[in-house]
């Protein structure tokens, strides 16, 4: 506010921290008890929520992004290996990982089997592909899981999106080796 009551009440643009900006700092710091208005921040910036730990000093720092490669930069200070620490919340708590959302566990399960089953086609042609079947299960309401109703959160995870084109490969006993939704084939209806 002091800034823009010396630019454009006083017309000072120059300096940015001049008798204008003073006088306008103590006319807010008299009309707001408790206001305190200094030139420069005191507060703690968020170092970065990537943190990496040099295994000879100790030394800890973070960054914004996962920028630093370990195995090729080593320590400032001692010339130490770097490791990654993990993530971290600006309140200095570690990151709680987070969960693929129901299509992403979707295309995770069905990318590999539908691929194969469509040789030469584009990564843009699969995804669509999957996008077609992931649309088609939701509008009926297929869980994959058989004892959940309809519509369920996670719709579209098994076997309502592709009909009947899972099959489970089982041992002697009747057990799926693969286990899950895991797909031993994938036959399109097509």
């Amino acid at each position: 506010m002091c800034h823009a009551a010396q630019w454009l009440l006083e017309g000072e643009k120059q300096p940015p921290h001049g008798a204008a900006f003073q006088l306008w700092a103590r006319a807010f710091e008299r009309a707001v008890p408790g206001m305190s208005i200094k030139t420069c921040h005191t507060y703690d910036v968020f170092g970065g929520k990537f943190r990496y730990r040099c295994t000879g000093c100790g030394n800890e720092f973070a960054r914004h992004s996962k920028s630093v490669d370990v195995e090729r930069k080593c320590c400032a200070a001692c010339g130490g290996r770097l490791t990654f620490v993990g993530t971290f919340e600006r309140d200095g708590t570690p990151s709680k990982p987070r969960t693929a959302n129901a299509y992403a566990q979707f295309v995770k399960l069905h990318y590999v089997a539908l691929k194969q089953a469509m040789p030469g086609a584009s990564q843009a042609d699969v995804m669509a592909a999957l996008g077609q079947r992931w649309r088609e299960g939701k509008r009926i309401g297929a869980t994959g899981n058989p004892s959940e109703e309809h519509g369920a959160k996670g719709a579209g995870l098994g076997t309502g999106i592709f009909g009947q084109c899972e099959e489970a490969v089982l041992d002697d006993d009747g057990d799926d080796v693969l286990g899950g939704h895991a797909l031993a084939a994938l036959r399109l209806s097509e």
